[in-house]
């Protein structure tokens, strides 16, 4: 189950497809019949991710680079995981990207494939229904449930501002029962200001 999530989320966190072309080792370039001597190989840029982290408290910000030829960008996401205490398995990885426009961003969660589909998680202030914000479940896999949501920038900061009883993410288990996971905001201003100075937009 562990490397199950771990492995969706890489997926999350750094899902890059990038154009690439390969030249076979050793392979030669076919002489003119006419004597010409052959033409000089067109140069191939070098194509392949790389990538660069920094941790903002208990968040990180990850951006892989997207070189290709005559085009370069990077895509960015700040994510924070929550290992439970113990085994040290995982209980959730969220994750902020950037949205379509400068106004919006998207939150992401996954967790462990034991969730009621019926009913829709939740990112809140507990007690503060008013702020409250619904996501929606949108796949499932053996290695875990993935949930998101678009969010403004007014409503990202309104709910990571610190209160007395925190931010948390809620969501209903198999057996109807409630659970409460925390969402930590140690660093999490500090991290979303490195993301959107540095992330690309989706």
């Amino acid at each position: 189950m562990v490397r199950a999530i771990a492995a969706i989320a890489a997926v999350v966190v750094a899902c890059v497809t990038l154009p690439g072309a390969t030249l076979a080792a050793g392979s030669e370039t076919p002489k003119s019949d006419r004597g010409a001597p052959p033409a000089a190989p067109k140069p191939v840029a070098p194509i392949g991710p790389k990538s660069t982290t920094a941790a903002f408290g208990d968040w990180m910000v990850a951006c892989v680079a997207t070189d290709a030829v005559g085009k370069s960008g990077s895509n960015c996401s700040m994510t924070q995981r929550l290992r439970k205490n113990g085994d040290g398995s995982d209980l959730a990885l969220y994750s902020l990207n950037l949205g379509k426009t400068e106004a919006e961003v998207r939150f992401l969660v996954v967790v462990p494939a034991n969730v009621t589909l019926i009913a829709p998680p939740r990112l809140e202030h507990l007690g503060v229904k008013e702020e409250a914000r619904a996501l929606v479940w949108k796949s499932c896999a053996v290695g875990g449930c993935v949930a998101d949501a678009d969010l403004s920038i007014e409503e990202w900061r309104a709910l990571t501002r610190r209160t007395s009883q925190g931010l948390h993410f809620t969501y209903k288990d198999v057996r109807g029962q409630a659970v409460d996971l925390p969402v930590s905001l140690e660093g999490v201003d500090d991290a979303f200001r490195a993301l959107m100075s540095a992330g690309s937009r989706r």
